[in-house]
This record gives C-alpha cells, sequence and structure tokens, in this order.
C-alpha cells in the first residue's frame, strides 16, 4: 500500500516537523499498545508467545477510530484544512507521509516493545534454568 500514496518526504520545514511528530506520535502508539499485550511463556512447550485481550482490541478500535474521524472532519473542512496546510507550509505529500510514518512506526512500536518484554521472559527462563541446574550440581554437605 505504502508505494501507492508514499511521494516522498519533505526536507525541511513544517512538512518535516510534522512527518518527525507523525512518527514519534506512531512509535509511543505503538507502545502503549503492546503494554496491553501480556508476553508469557508456554509451560508446556516452553515457548514465549504473546497474549492481546480486550484491553488491546480496545485500543486498536480507539486508533482506527481516530482515523476513521481524523478522514470525516477533514471532509467535511476541506476548505479551512487546505488554509491551514497553505497558512502552514505543510504539503500533501508531507501529510500523507507522516500519515504513512505514523501507521509505521506504531508497528514498530509494538513489536520492538514485544522483542523487549520476550527476550525478559526468555532471560528469566534461563535464568531459573542455570539456578535449578546448579542446585542439582551442588555436592550435598
Amino acid at each position: 500500500m505504502i508505494p501507492f500514496f508514499f511521494e516522498g518526504a519533505a526536507s525541511s520545514g513544517n512538512g518535516l516537523l510534522l512527518e518527525i511528530a507523525g512518527g514519534v506520535a506512531g512509535m509511543v502508539v505503538g507502545g502503549l499498545a503492546a503494554m496491553f499485550m501480556r508476553v508469557t511463556r508456554d509451560p508446556d512447550s516452553s515457548a514465549v508467545m504473546s497474549r492481546a485481550g480486550f484491553a488491546y482490541a480496545a485500543a486498536r478500535a480507539l486508533v482506527v477510530g481516530a482515523a476513521v474521524l481524523r478522514l470525516r472532519v477533514a471532509a467535511s473542512l476541506q476548505r479551512s484544512a487546505s488554509q491551514l496546510r497553505e497558512a502552514n507550509n505543510i504539503t500533501v505529500d508531507a501529510l500523507t507521509a507522516a500519515l504513512i510514518f505514523f501507521s509505521v512506526a506504531m508497528l514498530i512500536g509494538r513489536t520492538g516493545l514485544l522483542a523487549v518484554r520476550a527476550g525478559a521472559v526468555r532471560s528469566r527462563i534461563a535464568t531459573v534454568a542455570d539456578s535449578s541446574a546448579a542446585t542439582v550440581r551442588s555436592p550435598a554437605v
């Protein structure tokens, strides 16, 4: 989808600031969404897995709802939105890029935080395995 809409990023000015803000906001929203997911170890296979419940689904619905609302507001306020973009020297391509950066950064933020949390679970598994192995090997006193 991205190649169909991405025409290029702004290299300066308010368009660049908007794109950076979109990327940062996406990372934050993605990280917050990941906080609604549990990362645990499967007791049977010891595999690390994540599980999302109602809170995650609600957070995702909120993000999608906000995107739909933004489109509805933009359609109804097209003239004032156009004036706002022109007054702040922001091109339509910069706005499109900011929204794309937001979406991609949200994915990266969520996946990155889940990877960190999965690494912490794996570390705890290894620590428990090492301590139980050391207990088995220690000579009786």
